[in-house]
This record gives structure tokens, C-alpha cells and sequence, in this order.
């Protein structure tokens, strides 16, 4: 399972690591190549962006859901869990102080 998240990781570190200067770079070189024309390039850059966008947020998405079951599969407590126990630290401190005042 550790190896899922590895891999997770490495992956969308290529997606989330992509800046405007480096979309220009791609786009400026497949200008250079005759792939896309240079009044596209504009058009392009943004859509490249925004698909690196786009991706980013799928690329956390599947790391949080990783994350999620590795914890779970690991017997950790969540967020949830952690928050019950609180309350009921809280409704057990609320008990004790009422029967000390009686």
C-alpha cells in the first residue's frame, strides 16, 4: 500500500510542479516545432494550465483517498473518531464538575 502512495506521489509531483514559466517553455518549443502556431501559443499556455490545474486537484484527491485507507487499514483512529472522544471527555468533565458542586 505504501508503494501505491509512493507512486501517487511522484506522479502528480510532475503535474503540480508545473508553472507558468514552464508551460511557456512547452508551448514556445512546440511553436519552434511547427506544432502549434504562434498565435495559438496564448491559448494553449492557458489550457495547458489548466489542465495542470484540473490534475492537481485529481492528484489530491487520490492521495487524501490513500491516505484515508491506509489509516484505516492500519487501525488508526480519524479525525472522526478523534473528535467523538473529545466530546465525550467533555460530557464526562461536565458530569464530574456537577456532582463535586452537589
Amino acid at each position: 500500500m505504501l508503494d501505491i502512495v509512493k507512486k501517487t506521489l511522484l506522479l502528480g509531483l510532475g503535474v503540480a510542479s508545473l508553472t507558468k514559466e514552464k508551460a511557456e517553455k512547452i508551448v514556445d518549443e512546440l511553436v519552434k516545432h511547427g506544432e502549434v502556431a504562434s498565435k495559438d501559443r496564448p491559448k494553449v499556455i492557458n489550457e495547458l494550465l489548466q489542465r495542470s490545474e484540473e490534475e492537481k486537484k485529481k492528484f489530491v484527491s487520490k492521495v487524501r483517498e490513500t491516505v484515508k485507507t491506509v489509516v484505516n487499514e492500519m487501525g488508526l483512529p480519524g479525525k472522526e473518531d478523534i473528535d467523538e472522544l473529545k466530546k465525550k471527555i467533555n460530557e464526562l468533565e461536565k458530569t464530574i464538575k456537577k456532582k463535586k458542586l452537589q
